[in-house]
């Protein structure tokens, strides 16, 4: 009797410790959106950068004068690449051809905006060559409402 009363504890044990989990249903809304998650959505900040390049002029006093002059050109370049990306690039082209062949292809391209709130993230000075990559932080639903273009990303309006 002492047997058959430890086999029943000990089967009643085994079957309580490995018991099939049970599966939790998470709530959901009507939308079906759990709660207390966070949305999977774009984020409206996004990190637009510029790389621009200068090499000193070829008229320079000193060494220092050289990297200073090209430093200024490569952020001048880099603050035009990030233009070129925000605004986009105004151009016109002109071919003057004659007898069917082309004489002169004439391609100018021109940028418009104001860049605030850039900042400098790596500076290279390397073999006569400055590098500069500017970044700035834009407010995605603030920009396209800016363009007045339609937002890809979910605005709290």
């Amino acid at each position: 009797m002492k047997k058959l009363s430890l086999l029943v504890a000990a089967v009643a044990l085994y079957a309580q410790n490995n018991q099939a989990p049970q599966q939790s249903v998470m709530p959901t809304t009507a939308s079906g959106i759990i709660p207390n998650s966070p949305y999977l959505q774009r984020p409206s900040i996004i990190k637009i950068t510029g790389v621009g390049e200068g090499v000193p002029p070829i008229s320079v006093v000193s060494p220092a004068q050289a990297k200073a002059l090209a430093r200024r050109a490569a952020i001048a370049d880099a603050y035009r690449s990030l233009a070129e990306k925000m605004y986009g690039i105004r151009l016109s082209a002109k071919d003057r051809v004659r007898d069917l062949i082309a004489q002169r292809t004439e391609v100018r391209t021109a940028v418009y905006g104001i860049i605030r709130g850039a900042k400098i993230d790596e500076e290279i000075w390397k073999d006569g060559l400055y590098r500069v990559v500017l970044m700035v932080d834009l407010d995605a639903c603030m920009w396209s409402s800016y363009l007045s273009a339609p937002s890809l990303y979910k605005c709290g309006n």
